[in-house]
């Protein structure tokens, strides 16, 4: 009961901190707003391909799948390169605007070649998506409390993982035409964009650097 009251405890202050550091808090806003639609793209595109793609089956999935798993290592070198030129901010940003190229293409996606091409540029801005995020992330975190603060970040990325697939189930549910479920996932990256087209970093490393445990 003592470790579990220690657990609280740090939670507690890890929350209030984030009251304090506003930047680093809308970093977090914009990452469970994207990332809600990268994890809805993971649980749902199979799914969509089968059942409005003509032509792809089991066989054409799986090997988009394993394809998208090494394109996406080599989308996290590529990302770190340009993230070295532009910053991991920008490096980020430009991902989302692949994403959102992406998923406006599946809309349109008639063979099962195309489903395969799509998910390597999928693959290619995942890779860069994810891995920028955690590093953007560890920047702008103060020293002596990383722990906390990436505990955090655990939990943003667990909850992405439900508000996106909820919000394309429901569409689905309500909606014959799955596009428009489609189209959701467009909005969550949209928002995403947005949030962290705000987010200085400069000032989030400064209330860093300023903050007392």
């Amino acid at each position: 009961f003592a470790y579990v009251g220690i657990g609280f405890a740090r939670v507690w202050r890890t929350t209030r901190a984030m009251g304090k550091l506003k930047h680093l808090t809308l970093f977090l806003a914009a990452f469970l707003m994207y990332n809600n639609g990268i994890q809805t793209i993971i649980a749902q595109v199979a799914l969509y391909a089968k059942g409005h793609i003509e032509g792809v089956d089991t066989p054409h999935i799986l090997a988009t799948l394993l394809a998208i798993q090494f394109v996406a290592s080599v989308g996290a070198i590529a990302f770190g390169r340009i993230a070295a030129r532009i910053g991991a901010k920008r490096a980020v940003m430009l991902a989302l605007v692949g994403w959102i190229a992406v998923v406006s293409y599946v809309l349109m996606l008639d063979t099962a070649t195309e489903f395969f091409v799509v998910g390597c540029a999928a693959g290619l801005v995942l890779g860069g998506a994810q891995a920028l995020s955690r590093s953007l992330y560890s920047v702008m975190i103060p020293e002596g409390v990383s722990a906390g603060f990436f505990g955090f970040f655990s939990v943003f990325n667990k909850a992405s993982a439900i508000f996106g697939p909820l919000a394309y189930g429901l569409i689905r549910w309500f909606v014959p035409d799955a596009r428009w479920a489609i189209f959701s996932v467009i909005v969550f990256f949209a928002v995403g964009l947005a949030l962290l087209a705000a987010v200085d970093v400069d000032k989030a490393r400064a209330d860093a650097a300023a903050f007392e445990a």
